[in-house]
């Protein structure tokens, strides 16, 4: 890499690492745990935040053992989960058809589909990274590269069979939320799955969304955990993170260092007051990223004509994304100054980092007992972990 782009690649890493893995990882939890917890204090007007975060932290380190454990194991488990959550969409689509032909489907959050909704660019741009945070599984493919199998064909299929899937199921699950739901209850619910399903199914719906959802964010989480960590373990064998994240298990053949450090930094942000605000500050910075990359795509389309792709993409489709890039990271300056200003100074703060534990110049700043130190803590965790670098 060059410096210009191994400094890219590893504020992009920073960002992800410190904010947005951490946090998205925290959250999908939380989630799990409010809705465990919600058939429980169904006449209370919150879960209480304690056994919240404490059922977050467990199930955080449910899903750190799994994936320690076994590769497959994690795999076959996605599986599942993922089968189970196209059933729950289904499930909910359909109740949601035969609410709609039993009553009137135009009485409640359908009545007036626009009422209340904002034209402005800023707003709407805003809104759209809610959207796209749901939809974030489209870069998270290819971090699993490695350990795919026929990777020339199965992940353009994953991409354009599971994307267009996930998309057609969260629409109609909305549809089937405001055939049921009015704008004011699905604005004003903490969880509307279980508002809609009480309105829905009646009592029965307390406790049957509960587990659907939860078992749907179980799910998301394990394979959240499952593509965060190898963006950890990658930077660390791209001397972007300290060496010790690039051990794998000598027999699970699993990085546990890295899967430990993500579960710690998710902890964290379980702590932490307003993750999705902490999210929403840096989502700017991480498109900023994202465009950088269509760019230097359409580039290297020019650039390197002959090298050898192993899958080529549409020219239009990385155009398009630039376009959209440009406007997630534009807009949101003139939005929110403040906010914007704010996240791309958290960017930038890992320039001096970068500098001074990560680049190999002559002049370099990193001092030499810092290496020692490494060395040392590496030697030692490897020996606790039964771990072996990986090459």
């Amino acid at each position: 890499m060059t410096h210009v782009g191994s400094l890219l690649a590893f504020l992009l890493l920073w960002t992800s690492l410190i904010v947005i893995r951490a946090a998205s990882l925290a959250i999908v939890p939380l989630t799990f745990s409010q809705y465990l917890l919600a058939p429980f204090f169904i006449n209370c007007l919150n879960v209480p935040t304690t056994p919240v975060k404490l059922i977050t932290i467990a199930t955080l380190i449910l899903i750190a053992v799994i994936n320690c454990y076994n590769v497959s194991l994690t795999a076959y488990m996605q599986v599942v989960f993922s089968a189970l959550k196209i059933l729950a969409c289904v499930f909910i689509i359909v109740v949601g058809i035969w609410q709609a032909v039993t009553r009137d489907c135009f009485s409640h959050g359908l009545k007036h589909p626009w009422a209340g909704t904002s034209s402005s660019p800023g707003d709407i741009v805003l809104a759209l990274y809610a959207v796209l945070w749901a939809y974030d599984g489209w870069n998270t493919l290819s971090y699993s590269s490695e350990e795919q199998k026929n990777i020339n064909k199965n992940l353009p299929r994953a991409v354009m069979i599971g994307i267009p899937v996930v998309v057609v199921c969260y629409l109609l699950v909305n549809m089937s939320f405001f055939v049921v739901l009015s704008h004011q209850e699905i604005t004003s619910a903490e969880a509307v799955a279980l508002t809609w399903g009480s309105q829905a199914l009646g009592t029965a719906g307390l406790v049957v969304m509960p587990i659907v959802i939860a078992t749907s964010t179980f799910g998301a989480a394990n394979m959240m955990m499952y593509t965060a960590v190898r963006q950890n373990f990658a930077a660390a064998r791209a001397g972007h993170l300290p060496q010790v994240f690039s051990g794998i298990h000598k027999q699970y053949r699993t990085p546990i260092p890295a899967i430990i450090l993500q579960t710690l930094l998710s902890m964290v942000m379980c702590l932490v007051g307003d993750i999705g605000g902490l999210i929403d500050s840096f989502n700017a910075s991480i498109w900023l990223f994202y465009g950088l990359t269509f760019l230097a795509l359409l580039i290297m389309r020019v650039t390197h004509r002959e090298a050898r792709r192993h899958y080529k993409v549409w020219l239009p489709v990385p155009i398009f994304m630039l376009c959209v890039s440009v406007l997630l990271v534009t807009v949101p300056i003139y939005q929110s100054p403040v906010q914007s200003v704010v996240a791309f100074v958290g960017v930038l703060s890992g320039v001096p980092v970068y500098f001074i534990f990560v680049m190999e110049t002559p002049w370099r700043l990193r001092p030499k007992m810092l290496d020692r130190t490494s060395g040392f803590i590496t030697t030692h965790i490897s020996q606790l972990l039964n771990t072996v670098p990986s090459t």
